[in-house]
């Protein structure tokens, strides 16, 4: 059973627990019946018990009580065995991820391709850690298709992702990361727009490379059964090759609450 949403948590209080109770006085309770007060006692201490028992269910559903998150994140960071290198395109360019236009018009070539944050490192790989299963049910799994994350519901869901290049000369790296959304096929339903750009300076300071933590609410943006992976692309012209080798990468996603549809 997965977690209620809060129409589910009214109706399981309001109405399943309500009749629950109402069907218990009745059979415990009959009307003008000539009932002892030890019959009484009885029959209130089972109607009130039934009730409890429904508002302690709908409490345990509450994400105050049970949070969701999950969170990939490459394993080892910063080591030689934890990296994996990428040949990165640009906006337009061929072989990224493509996306519907949205005024009808030809499929976008983004330039952004998916961050193999657990399958890309040559020896260790990274992790997917799943949210704590509520009733059996990891409500943020592992994705569909490889380094991504599976939402099962909508509702409002908290995401932030970061990812660590590695300094090249002490250049800009000019890379852009941001947040893709798959459907079960793997095919791209939109790139969420939250980009940022990674710049480096010699000895690694002045690095910035995170992508701004959001918090989304209803089901437009991330369909129920979505998969969500972060994706990279460099900020230049086409035709350059840009190698990148990432020193850390994750994705952090966590739920606060589920919508009511």
């Amino acid at each position: 059973m997965d977690r209620f949403t809060r129409t589910q948590i009214l109706d399981h209080v309001q109405t399943v627990t309500l009749n629950n109770v109402t069907a218990a006085f009745d059979s415990a309770l009959p009307s003008g019946a000539g009932l002892t007060m030890s019959q009484m006692r009885a029959g209130i201490t089972s109607g009130m018990g039934i009730a409890l028992e429904g508002l302690a269910e709908a409490f345990r559903h509450l994400y105050e009580v049970s949070s969701a998150e999950a969170a990939i994140f490459q394993l080892n960071g910063d080591v030689a065995d934890g990296q994996y290198q990428m040949t990165l395109l640009a906006n337009g360019e061929v072989g990224g991820l493509i996306v519907p236009d949205p005024q009808g018009g030809p499929d976008i070539e983004t330039g952004y391709q998916l961050m193999p944050i657990v399958t890309g490192a040559p020896v260790t790989s990274g992790v997917i850690s799943p949210s704590d299963p509520f009733d059996g049910v990891s409500e943020i799994d592992v994705g569909d298709i490889p380094n991504t994350l599976k939402i099962r519901h909508d509702g409002q869901i908290t995401i932030s992702a970061s990812c660590l290049p590695e300094v090249d000369g002490g250049q800009n790296r000019q890379i852009e990361c941001d947040i893709a959304v798959f459907d079960e096929s793997g095919d791209t339903i939109d790139i969420i727009g939250f980009r940022t750009s990674v710049n480096n300076s010699t000895g690694g300071r002045g690095n910035s490379a995170t992508v701004p933590t959001f918090t989304i609410q209803g089901n437009t943006i991330i369909p129920p059964g979505s998969n969500i992976g972060l994706v990279i692309r460099k900020n230049e012209t086409p035709g350059t090759v840009v190698d990148v080798v990432i020193n850390r990468s994750f994705i952090l996603a966590s739920y606060s609450s589920l919508a009511e549809t």
